[in-house]
């Protein structure tokens, strides 16, 4: 996740990028700012509801094989970038990621997939199974 967490007073003025304000104690305030906006921002008041929203997403793309990666890609009729980034498809994968998986398997941003082949899934998934493990593999080195 981009942005950072900054703390300030409740009276300072908010700024265009801040985009969640939690008012605490004492007339503090911690504010998430980002230039980009967020999907949405959801409480958990125990662990079932954690599980309720997190059912909502997809297999966590560090977790998937090449297997279970082609199958929730090949039933997918749209741009291939958007399936790669639709996190009730695969969770985890942002913009950045899906433009280097792409790129690493040379296949435009707007290519589409295509129905699956007898016995497979189509082509341009394929293509781009292989490249998941490799952006995995960099993506963890780079957090660790």
């Amino acid at each position: 996740m981009t942005g950072r967490l900054v703390c300030g007073h409740a009276e300072d003025p908010v700024e265009a990028h801040d985009r969640v304000l939690f008012t605490l104690g004492g007339g503090r305030q911690l504010r998430f700012r980002d230039q980009r906006k967020l999907q949405g921002l959801w409480l958990a008041h125990d662990e079932s509801d954690v599980e309720g929203l997190l059912r909502r997403q997809g297999p966590d793309a560090l977790e998937v094989d090449r297997a279970q990666f082609e199958e929730v890609l090949s039933s997918r009729r749209g741009h291939l970038k958007t399936a790669l980034t639709d996190q009730s498809v695969l969770a985890g994968l942002g913009n950045l990621l899906a433009d280097e998986i792409r790129w690493r398997a040379r296949l435009r941003p707007d290519r589409r997939g295509a129905r699956p082949e007898p016995g497979g899934p189509p082509p341009a998934v394929r293509r781009h199974a292989p490249h998941l493990a490799l952006v995995r593999q960099r993506r963890l080195r780079a957090t660790a």
